[in-house]
Order: structure tokens, then C-alpha cells, then sequence
């Protein structure tokens, strides 16, 4: 029941949203390759980011959006030093997805301590530390804590499982 009324005040909210226009806007740098849609610098926002690795998740911040290969649809695999790391994109409020995005694949897991993390197409979201600004993506690929990260597919909520592109360093990650 507690899902039903969660989707419900999601769906609300995107109606809500779009009857107030909210527009899209670029945050951070994008490069010549990429174009941001945004709706709020809120944390638990869910935007989309054109990458190098196609249309991926990000938050109101910018700040690519992850998954991790040893979670499951119902239970999220990485807590301790493994959160401090990547940590979980938490469900404060009402999140609010861009424009575009399907509703249909929003949801939530509890983690062990009671908090509840945002997921998209089953997988639950995190951002990666040493993602230094918006737009970087330089966890995809990685290996640690028993598992892989891949940035989420917004057309499709599926992981991108592409290879990890060398970062020059200067510039964002993808």
C-alpha cells in the first residue's frame, strides 16, 4: 500500500510539474557532447545527461547516477565503507523525475537502516566520490566492493555496461 500511495504522490508531482512548466535547463559542463535537462538541484531529483555512453541518469546536481551489479530489485548490496564511497541517492520528499523519464520504472528499496534509496528500472541509484563535478562519469566500469558500476540507461532503465573511457583529466569523465 505504502508503494501505491509513494507512486501516486510521484505521479502527482510530475503532473504538478509539468502543469508549472518546469523547464529544462544545463547545469555544470556538459562539453560539446552533452545537453542536461534539470529540474532541481534537490538530491533526490533524477534528470537525464547526453554522454558519451548515451542518454544516463543524473541528479539535480549533475552528478552521474550509478549502479551497482551485486544489488538486487529489492535489497541494496553496498552499505559502511562501500556508502561512504558511493553513496545511496536517498528518497527525501517527493523525488522529481525530468520530463521524459518513465514513471513506470521509479521506485524504492528500504536499506538496513530504515532509510529508503531511490531506484529506476529495479536498480537502486548512487553517485560515486570521485565524480569531482557534474557530468563526470569516471565510475563506469569500476570493480569494488563484490560487484560492478554502470551508469542507468534513461531511455530504458538498463545498465550500460560499455567499457570505461580513459578521463584526460581535464574535462568530464565519459
Amino acid at each position: 500500500m505504502a508503494k501505491c500511495v509513494r507512486a501516486s504522490v510521484i505521479v502527482g508531482s510530475l503532473i504538478a510539474l509539468t502543469a508549472c512548466g518546469g523547464g529544462s535547463s544545463s547545469s555544470g559542463t556538459t562539453g560539446s557532447s552533452g545537453g542536461s535537462t534539470s529540474v532541481s538541484s534537490a538530491r533526490s531529483a533524477v534528470s537525464s545527461w547526453r554522454s558519451a555512453y548515451g542518454a544516463i541518469l543524473v541528479n539535480g546536481k549533475g552528478d552521474a547516477l550509478y549502479a551497482f551489479s551485486a544489488d538486487t530489485a529489492k535489497k541494496s548490496a553496498c552499505a559502511n565503507s562501500c556508502a561512504a564511497i558511493w553513496a545511496p541517492l536517498d528518497v527525501s520528499g517527493v523525488p522529481k523525475l525530468a520530463p521524459g523519464l518513465n514513471t513506470s520504472l521509479l521506485g524504492d528499496v528500504v536499506r538496513a537502516d530504515g532509510s529508503h534509496q531511490l531506484t529506476y528500472g529495479g536498480h537502486p541509484l548512487y553517485t560515486y566520490q570521485a565524480d569531482t563535478g557534474p557530468h563526470f562519469v569516471n565510475g563506469q566500469g569500476l570493480k569494488s566492493f563484490g560487484g560492478t558500476w554502470y551508469v542507468v540507461s534513461a531511455t530504458n532503465g538498463k545498465l550500460i555496461t560499455t567499457k570505461r573511457k580513459q578521463n584526460s583529466g581535464n574535462g568530464p569523465g565519459y
